[in-house]
């Protein structure tokens, strides 16, 4: 009984559950709007500290982040989809990280496990497919080649360029994860 209850204690730390007082845990519920209101918040704070990272970014980093696309590019391949949220979010944070500021990495951190279960959802439906429809082989392409754009605008030392793709592909995922949810708790997309 000790380790299933630590192990729910770190799922309730990390928010996954939530304690009930004198009955256990219990799955949050977060509604669509507390979610959506998350995405515009992780997007301009990874914009910020891709503007703190972009001029120190060396091209062993572009290795590096390179790299990790590749290992995104087979797992979406794959439909793999644990490995394609975790090879992601290591992109995205790898590339904060580099900012070098400790209290805004920390921040996008926190953001990211907060958006996890709506990444979870986004990274299903396009990989798996929904019952009746087939996966969606674009948006396959989609993430890999923006993930490359940011990364060839970086190495051509084109920072607004990087800027406003590293926006858009937030920009993106926050829409497709916003409008899949409003429309399955029937809300307007707005």
């Amino acid at each position: 009984r000790t380790p299933v209850r630590e192990a729910l204690s770190r799922l309730a730390t990390e928010e996954f559950l939530e304690r009930v007082p004198h009955r256990g845990f219990r799955v949050p519920e977060v509604s669509v709007e507390e979610l959506a209101d998350l995405y515009p918040v992780l997007q301009a704070l990874e914009v910020l500290a891709g503007e703190l990272a972009f001029p120190g970014i060396r091209p062993t980093d572009l290795d590096e982040l390179e790299k990790l696309n590749a290992r995104f590019a087979k797992a979406v391949r794959a439909n793999d989809v644990a490995a394609a949220i975790e090879i992601n979010d290591t992109f995205h944070h790898s590339l904060a990280a580099l900012c070098g500021n400790a209290t805004l990495c920390r921040l996008l951190d926190d953001l990211r496990s907060k958006v996890r279960r709506l990444e979870i959802l986004e990274f299903s439906s396009m990989l798996l497919g929904t019952p009746g429809r087939r996966a969606n082989s674009h948006k396959h392409d989609a993430w890999v080649r923006e993930h490359t754009a940011i990364l060839d605008a970086l190495r051509r030392k084109r920072y607004a360029r990087a800027r406003d793709l590293l926006r858009r592909n937030r920009t993106l995922v926050f829409q497709d994860k916003v409008l899949v949810l409003r429309a399955r708790h029937g809300k307007p997309a707005g």
